[in-house]
């Protein structure tokens, strides 16, 4: 039995867009957060590890500061401002 009660999860960095359960590496088209459990898991939160270029931590407060600033922000539209 699946620990999900849903066939879907939030995104953890932007509760904005539902991956499917179980995982499967696509990206959030709200902040660009790549569904990733590894990632998510807690001894990883301040470690780059996958298919993310941040880690949980720093991909989350990147996104916090840049909807801030621009609250209709979405990852696929406008990218971040700090990306090449």
């Amino acid at each position: 039995m699946s620990k999900h009660k849903h066939s879907y999860i939030l995104c953890p960095i932007c509760q904005q867009h539902k991956f499917p359960v179980p995982e499967d590496y696509t990206f959030c088209p709200h902040c660009g957060w790549c569904h990733d459990l590894v990632s998510e898991s807690e001894e990883w939160l301040d470690t780059a590890i996958g298919p993310n270029s941040k880690s949980f931590n720093d991909h989350k407060a990147r996104y916090l500061r840049t909807i801030k600033e621009n609250p209709k922000f979405h990852y696929f539209r406008d990218g971040y401002p700090d990306e090449e």
